[in-house]
């Protein structure tokens, strides 16, 4: 359980920074 974290912990914060990159570019 506490591998699965750790590896999406990092996972999460990638898809967040694209996420946010994404927005603003389109505007």
């Amino acid at each position: 359980m506490k591998l699965l974290s750790m590896r999406l912990k990092p996972h999460t914060l990638i898809l967040l920074a694209l996420a946010s990159f994404l927005t603003l570019d389109n505007t």
